[in-house]
């Protein structure tokens, strides 16, 4: 653990006060603080509490289950404070699909700056909150602004968080709960949590169904809010049993919750999802028309546009009828490239009135190596690439994504190492509000 991470965790183990205090105004997540399987006396537990879930996916019972270790990534939208209104906690939350695992959420308590929590439910009958750190002014390394799958800018933090099998024998079962946070200045995680504790039997932690570790990635609610910022989830998958395989979240594995005070801006089913509360959606990421020329001879139009990653732009033309405007779709779809780009159309009458819409288009791939000094080049060039290679729990194996990708055809190469084969190029396939992933190894060159 490196030394930045001992101080951290030294800081809040003298803080056990503060924290025990803060604790009694902090409602435990996922509609009522029970005992998942009996381990505890029901004198011990905590009042229920109402929790809501505003938008978020479920785990369908029979899918994602597993014998030794799960791990749930992901990124959390995590803007510093709430904004709007807010009349009590809110919390970006999921299990790991462990009955006795953690919960690292971002808790916003109206407008408290966010913060990372962790939940322990093998804790419950004694101290269940463990962490409690602000994010933005006390550990922005935990922070960054990057794209979306969407090719939006949003504020994220990237959580790990599992629970594995250690030790097992007849009537004692250790396990260990772990939480990690991604230091984006560092690039690569820190540990600052973990727990060991002990069970009869492994049906205990295993997922049962009607037990904990059904919820998925949601946003958990307790009270009423308004005009809230951007929030939700991105990336979500899971590593399960030591196995090389991610399992994304999809529709056959999960299923998506709503509730109708909180809308969705963007969804990419079923592992991303950006959502907000109130009448007024918050994103205002605006594009330009530049200018605007017309050909006579040929009869057509052209407007220039400042356009945006990942969305396809296309013309309107405006017919006025009966006072009122309606707008025709007119020439092809354009991809966005972030630069200004034309978009020309047909412009059979000397007079017109245009306007331009855009459309999300855009998908994703993420690349899976065993070698974390990997390069590659993806023809046609597109898409933003994370900076970071980021390894994988209890495998030697590392991925990035890019994402903003435009849909369509890619061919993918790989440069060579020292001392080891260059994995061969692989073509690929794209697809809107899609996650693709790529498999490359390197292997050892033979003497």
């Amino acid at each position: 653990m490196q030394a930045g991470v001992r101080d951290l965790r030294h800081a809040m183990e003298q803080k056990s006060k503060e924290r025990q205090a803060w604790n009694l105004r902090r409602p435990p997540p996922k509609h009522r603080w029970h005992s998942p399987n009996a381990l505890e006396s029901p004198e011990n537990l905590g009042p229920p509490e109402p929790g809501g879930t505003g938008f978020g996916y479920y785990f369908q019972d029979a899918a994602l289950l597993w014998s030794n270790s799960t791990f749930i990534d992901y990124y959390i939208i995590t803007p510093s404070q709430l904004g709007g209104t807010s009349t009590n906690w809110l919390y970006l939350t999921t299990t790991c699909r462990a009955q006795l695992g953690t919960e690292a959420l971002v808790g916003y308590y109206q407008q408290d700056e966010a913060q990372l929590m962790v939940f322990d439910w093998a804790r419950t009958a004694s101290q269940p909150w463990q962490i409690g750190i602000n994010l933005p002014t006390d550990h922005p390394q935990y922070l960054t602004v990057r794209l979306d799958e969407f090719g939006n800018p949003r504020p994220m933090c990237r959580v790990r968080n599992g629970t594995i099998l250690l030790n097992a024998a007849e009537g004692a079962y250790l396990w260990r709960n772990e939480v990690l946070l991604f230091n984006f200045e560092q690039g690569d995680w820190d540990l600052i949590y973990t727990y060991e504790y002990v069970t009869d039997r492994p049906e205990r932690n295993r997922f049962q169904p009607g037990a904990n570790g059904y919820w998925g990635p949601i946003v958990e609610t307790f009270g009423s809010y308004d005009l809230i910022q951007a929030i939700g989830f991105e990336q979500v998958r899971l590593f399960q049993d030591a196995k090389t395989n991610v399992f994304w979240l999809s529709a056959a594995n999960s299923f998506l919750h709503r509730e109708p005070v909180f809308q969705p801006i963007t969804v990419a089913p079923n592992r991303s999802f950006v959502t907000y509360a109130g009448s007024r959606n918050p994103d205002s990421f605006p594009f330009r028309i530049s200018g605007i020329a017309r050909d006579e001879h040929n009869s057509l139009v052209t407007l220039e546009v400042g356009s945006l990653a990942a969305r396809d732009f296309r013309i309107y033309n405006g017919i006025s009828l009966g006072g009122q405007w309606t707008w025709l779709p007119v020439g092809l779809p354009v991809a966005g490239t972030g630069q200004t780009i034309s978009l020309p159309a047909p412009a059979p009458l000397r007079m017109g009135v245009y306007k331009v819409g855009a459309d999300y288009n855009a998908g994703s791939l993420c690349l899976i190596v065993n070698q974390p000094n990997a390069s590659f080049q993806l023809s046609p060039a597109a898409g933003v690439v994370l900076p970071h290679w980021t390894s994988q729990p209890l495998s030697n194996r590392w991925d990035k994504t890019i994402v903003a990708l435009p849909p369509g055809k890619y061919t993918i190469g790989f440069d060579s190492l020292p001392g080891l084969t260059a994995p061969p190029p692989q073509d690929l396939i794209v697809t809107n509000h899609g996650m693709t992933t790529v498999r490359a190894f390197y292997g050892t060159v033979a003497e």
